[in-house]
């Protein structure tokens, strides 16, 4: 194609003599080269400035909400911080490496990359109270950008267990238990076990070695080993006990630390303050024991008669939570040495520091159902949904049903009702605690809105023990003794060895006086592995009674000190000493200890057959009375 030629100046002129402006910019444009420079050039600034200055370019995925923009000025300064960050790292200087990390995040929210090179770097810390609400926002943000791949689920895993975010390893894995990789299998069991879900530990264990999944972790079978000291098999615990004494004299230092922090947990399990005092010291030398570990020792002293230095210890620490997870450890320590208004204040102060974490937020709601007090329950409910809330998506329903509780309770019942009604239609649900909820909602009078709701959970009811435990614990609180029987003969028939599981069942089958044969050998069992237990101990106590073996439930009541009891436990103490002086017809003793029995810690057929006893007591009296 041949382009025609330009014409000349003098040309262009004739041209456009009747348009002199535009003959001016022309002639410039075509024949002055510096002016066709300048003129081109400004004309590309503008949307070249636009670019660079504007957050107009797209970070995130397609397909991701919400959706984050950037400018060419923040990519620019995201990678020299990136670089800067990577440079201060080898230097040593953490916390600048760390800060700079950050905000080249921030300048680039979407880059995956990013986030990753934070989070490895954060792995060198593991100062909690500071990092931790950090790395959970950054990992969560990280599996939602890449679609929870595998390799960022074991980075965040990782730094979940440097952090000792047991609750985030425990949500994040728990949807994907059937397929995780040994890292994750790792992790996951190590999660469990820390939070005492041992009968949950226990299962995944065992499907573990039938699909024969290897796990190179040398951690694990020290776990495994803690478990089985603590809550297998009587007859292997021995050898169990000897392995976690090995591994408290390990090269590793890492390993020593775990193997004396399980100890805690067997400790723990067994009743063995000593034991417990001797890791937790081993802990504090090396600066690696936490707030949880303190308290678990201030609660296992006042489980073996030492209340006050419990209360001593209670009321002179300092350290601070440093995540949800121990601020409710900390209330509810609290909460179990009798200072209730405290607990409550630890949980509202601490919640808005840990927004995001779960517990803290549903303990703190139920510790105010308990204590009635309404408008800040309604509160809590409000502030859940609030557009900022890290958890506003996924305790939405939760919160409508707080709020419904609130609204019962001060009177309102329409709005209790379409509170009620919104959790029904929850775009999140959880079906365990949505279970209780319609309990609840039953007892308000809403039975309409909590059959709709048991109906709908009950197309998808687990067949796991947790249903059934925490079914169980819902006909407690209802004081509904015969569904408690049949929730725990379900969990037992599921975990017939778990020892929690077994006294909890015993426990139901005495309080309706159903099969007390199996009832004792179940109270045996539990006390052969835990001796020093008084709550054990009162059941074994109650079981032998009615199996009308009086002399040996009164060696074992002789060996309680009433004193050194909780209240609830107390209480079923003089319900024993009640019954066993019945039997031996000492009508006035028997007459003593029924005048403490606190009647709202029993069932309704623990209250008939005391009321029948009672009767009795005074008819005896009555006829002493007639024939003197």
């Amino acid at each position: 194609m041949i382009l025609p030629k330009l014409p000349s100046k003098d040309q262009l002129d004739v041209k456009l003599t009747n348009y002199p402006v535009l003959n001016s910019v022309l002639s410039l444009i075509l024949y002055e080269w510096v002016f066709r420079l300048v003129f081109f050039g400004g004309l590309l600034f503008v949307p070249v400035l636009f670019l660079f200055v504007f957050k107009v370019w797209r970070a995130t995925p397609a397909d991701f909400q919400p959706v984050v923009k950037i400018s060419g000025l923040d990519l620019i300064q995201a990678r020299s911080l990136r670089r800067t960050a990577l440079k201060q790292a080898v230097e040593g200087r953490f916390e600048a490496a760390f800060q700079s990390w950050r905000v080249a995040v921030a300048n680039n929210p979407g880059d995956p990359e990013l986030i990753r090179g934070c989070l490895r770097h954060l792995m060198q810390g593991g100062d909690a109270r500071k990092y931790a609400q950090i790395v959970m926002g950054y990992s969560s943000w990280l599996l939602r950008l890449s679609k929870t791949n595998i390799a960022d689920l074991e980075l965040a895993a990782k730094l979940f267990e440097v952090y000792r975010l047991n609750d985030m390893v425990v949500s994040t894995l728990s949807p994907l238990e059937s397929r995780l990789t040994p890292p994750l299998s790792a992790a996951y069991l190590k999660a469990l076990f820390n939070r005492g879900e041992i009968s949950h530990f226990a299962s995944q264990w065992e499907r573990l070695q039938k699909s024969g999944t290897k796990i190179s972790d040398p951690e694990i079978d020290v776990y495994h080993a803690a478990y089985v000291a603590g809550w297998g098999p009587h007859r292997e615990a021995a050898e169990a006990r000897t392995r976690i004494e090995q591994a408290k004299q390990d090269p590793s230092p890492a390993l020593r630390a775990t193997a004396h922090r399980l100890q805690l947990k067997i400790s723990e399990q067994l009743v063995q303050a000593e034991m417990y005092e001797q890791s937790l010291a081993y802990l504090k030398d090396q600066r690696l024991d936490t707030l949880s570990d303190q308290v678990g020792f201030w609660q296992l002293l006042a489980m073996t008669g030492q209340k006050a230095q419990a209360l001593q210890l209670l009321q002179s620490h300092v350290q601070p939570p440093a995540s949800g997870e121990e601020a409710v450890v900390l209330a509810k320590a609290h909460f179990n040495l009798g200072f209730f208004d405290e607990a409550r204040e630890v949980l509202k102060r601490y919640a808005p520091e840990f927004t995001d974490s779960e517990a803290v937020w549903l303990s703190y709601a139920n510790l105010l159902m308990q204590q009635k007090r309404w408008d800040e329950l309604f509160q809590v409910a409000v502030q859940l949904r609030h557009e900022a809330h890290p958890l506003r998506d996924r305790l939405a329903g939760y919160s409508h049903y707080l709020q419904g509780v609130a609204e019962a309770h001060r009177g309102r019942s329409d709005e209790a009702r379409a509170a009620f009604k919104k959790l029904v239609h929850a775009t999140i649900r959880n079906k365990l605690w949505e279970l209780s909820a319609a309990e609840m909602m039953e007892r308000l009078g809403f039975s309409d809105i909590a059959q709709e709701l048991l109906l709908d959970i009950q197309k998808e009811v687990p067949a796991t023990p947790e249903y059934w435990i925490l079914l169980a614990k819902t006909a407690y609180e209802t004081k509904d003794a015969n569904l408690l029987v049949t929730a725990m003969s379900s969990a037992y028939k599921l975990r017939p060895n778990d020892y929690m599981v077994m006294n909890n069942y015993a426990a139901a089958l005495l309080s309706t006086r159903e099969r007390p044969e199996q009832a004792l050998q179940l109270t045996a069992r539990v006390l052969q592995r835990t001796p020093n237990l008084a709550a054990m101990k009162i059941n074994h106590c109650l079981a032998l009674l009615q199996n009308e073996k009086l002399s040996e439930a009164e060696a074992v009541l002789k060996t309680l000190n009433p004193d050194e009891l909780r209240e609830q436990d107390l209480t079923y103490f003089h319900f024993a000493a009640f019954e066993l002086n019945l039997n031996q017809r000492q009508y006035e003793g028997a007459r003593k200890h029924g005048e403490k029995i606190a009647l709202q810690y029993l069932l309704p057929t623990e209250r008939q057959w005391l009321d029948k006893a009672r009767q009795e007591i005074a008819n005896q009296a009555a006829a002493t009375t007639q024939k003197s």
